[in-house]
């Protein structure tokens, strides 16, 4: 009997390899690279969609011949497009540890701290140039030089040197080609004229905030605790159903952290208002697009943690289910925030129903079936 031996891939261990590529070794790009060379004629789409635990795999890559001895009683390799809920939790989890220790550049996440100490010798190094302070200016910039090097001591197996030159391609390598580039636009903008007056928490919130794993800060998150059962059921007239009720579910973590955006947004502009008298109308300007961008990403995150489209102006045709979801989600948060320091509980049910068949803007709301508004005129 004639015994055929050839390699088979599971596509169990394959998906495990390239996620743990993905989130947890700071390695994207092999592990994006492992599923879409791996799998012959696999879209980009899927290829996320595994890796973000929206899809899974299963089976072998089995030859598919009758006659194959080897590849007898295993199934062929597949994609199921089901939710892994378990692993979904697992790089929630991942992500708020790191947006809370972790700055992101490129595809490295680097210690917050580290980035935080070479700010502020930067800093301490400008006002010693200042004031003409030769020796400790000179003590500053060996410590620069310390710090510096240490983004390479805590990611590679080495600063580079010629000792020790990094293969292309390597990791060495690609950290290398991502740090330094940073680095630089980082140096330059706390050497800028414009920053001059900033002070330490001003660079972090207009420099760092495009590095910030979730685009967010650490207080934007609250403790997760059972993810995958914690949720709020969000019930609002469906236009494409003649307008018939249609329920959807979002984790209460997401609209939690939401409300805390928005939170911190509405002390930020207040802040950034107080501030008028004392900087430039383009630094205020741009305080406020930094604002506005990151409540824009946070609303993002909500509309897609429930798989509905993002409007980047946050206001939807009332022809969408959209309007209604937004609106509902929109109501309680703001109810909840505006005058308020903290977050309040969140409820387990919000429904919103039309006042009419004829009037699609007026609306009764029921928050855990106690009506909230007998009526409210939507946007």
């Amino acid at each position: 009997m004639e015994i055929s031996m050839h390699f088979i891939v599971g596509g169990k261990w394959l998906m495990e390899q390239a996620r743990t590529r993905y989130w947890f070794e700071d390695a994207e790009e092999s592990g994006y690279n492992l599923l879409k060379e791996g799998l012959q004629g696999i879209s980009d789409e899927h290829v996320m969609m595994i890796l973000n635990g929206d899809a899974y795999l299963i089976g072998d890559s089995i030859c598919g011949k009758k006659d194959c001895t080897q590849c007898k009683g295993l199934e062929q390799l597949a994609m199921v497009a089901k939710p892994d809920e378990k692993y979904k939790v697992e790089i929630t989890k991942r992500l708020l540890w790191l947006n809370e220790n972790h700055y992101k550049v490129g595809q490295f996440h680097v210690r917050r701290k580290q980035i935080t100490d070479y700010i502020e010798e930067m800093l301490r190094n400008h006002t010693l140039e200042n004031k003409g302070l030769e020796d400790k200016l000179a003590e500053s910039n060996e410590y620069l030089v310390l710090l510096r090097k240490g983004f390479w001591g805590s990611q590679c197996y080495g600063y580079p040197s010629p000792d020790y030159i990094p293969k292309e391609g390597s990791i060495d390598y690609k950290f290398n080609e991502t740090i330094n580039p940073f680095l630089k636009k980082l140096e330059y903008f706390t050497k800028n004229k414009d920053t001059w007056e900033s002070t330490f928490d001003d660079i972090l919130n207009e420099f760092m905030v495009d590095y910030q794993v979730l685009k967010s800060t650490k207080s934007d998150f609250l403790p997760i605790q059972t993810l995958h059962k914690d949720m709020i059921t969000i019930t609002v007239p469906n236009p494409e159903d003649k307008y018939k009720q249609k329920s959807i579910v979002v984790e209460k973590a997401h609209i939690a952290n939401y409300m805390v955006q928005r939170l911190r947004g509405e002390k930020s502009m207040k802040f950034t208002r107080s501030l008028e008298a004392t900087l430039s109308k383009d630094n205020i300007l741009k305080r406020f697009k930094n604002l506005q961008k990151q409540q824009g990403m946070a609303h993002e995150r909500l509309m897609e943690s429930m798989n509905l489209e993002h409007s980047y102006t946050g206001h939807y045709p009332n022809s969408q289910y959209e309007y209604y979801v937004n609106e509902a989600v929109q109501w309680f948060v703001l109810n909840c925030i505006v005058g308020k320091t903290e977050i309040v509980s969140l409820p387990n049910r919000i429904e919103l129903k039309l006042k009419s068949k004829k009037d699609k803007r007026t609306v009764t709301i029921i928050v855990d079936g106690k009506e909230e508004e007998r009526e409210l005129k939507l946007r």
